[in-house]
């Protein structure tokens, strides 16, 4: 992901390096997508006009492609899916070893089998991120996720594939520098957890309060 810090040691470009360090906040769910994507348990009912939050969790692990290091990063991931205004928000709070919590915001519109994603409600508007993806299986119980998405400061991409298991949100991500060489590997298994226990783990992490 994007927003993630290398481990001490790790050699990354300038750019990756400012990117990593100044800018986490605006990426999770695009390096998720939030984390990810927008994926929904199959089997459970979903009228069309009704929002459904989703909670997850995550330990997640970042593989640096040039020092070929690990490091962690536990992720909290709260989604509102919502048929009726074809809009999906993700609201991910991360926290690295060592550094207080953050909040990472994604925006998406759905459209048929594709999206728009962006860091703004407005997603024709983005600020720092943007991209497009496709998703597979049934309307709103989608079981595959596919997006492609850049960092427009850095025009840094990102490749993303999720996939969805009745109790988990799985996802492998590949973040490039701006030339298209390979920087890093970001691994998520995502637990699904119920409200209390997602309230329980921001507590813990110290999230800080949505905006």
């Amino acid at each position: 992901m994007l927003y993630a810090t290398p481990a001490p040691g790790d050699h990354l470009s300038d750019a990756t390096v400012r990117l990593t360090n100044g800018s986490r906040r605006k990426i999770f769910c695009v390096a998720l997508a939030v984390i990810p994507a927008m994926l929904v348990i199959p089997g459970v009912g979903l009228a069309q006009s009704t929002p459904i939050v989703q909670y997850y969790y995550a330990q997640a692990k970042r593989i640096n492609v040039d020092a070929g290091r690990t490091s962690p990063e536990e992720v909290l991931l709260a989604r509102t899916l919502d048929p009726e205004h074809s809009m999906i928000t993700e609201i991910a709070c991360l926290r690295d070893p060592g550094r207080p919590a953050i909040l990472s915001p994604i925006y998406m519109k759905v459209t048929g089998a594709h999206l728009q994603i962006s860091d703004t409600p407005d997603v024709l508007h983005p600020k720092t991120v943007t991209g497009t993806g496709t998703v597979a299986g049934p309307p709103w119980h989608w079981t595959y996720l596919k997006f492609s998405m850049v960092y427009l400061p850095f025009a840094t991409p990102v490749e993303d594939v999720n996939f969805v298991t009745p109790t988990q949100l799985i996802g492998r991500k590949q973040i490039f520098s701006p030339a298209g060489t390979p920087v890093q590997l970001y691994e998520l298994d995502m637990d699904l957890i119920t409200k209390a226990q997602y309230e329980m783990r921001r507590a813990q992490l110290g999230c800080p309060a949505e905006q």
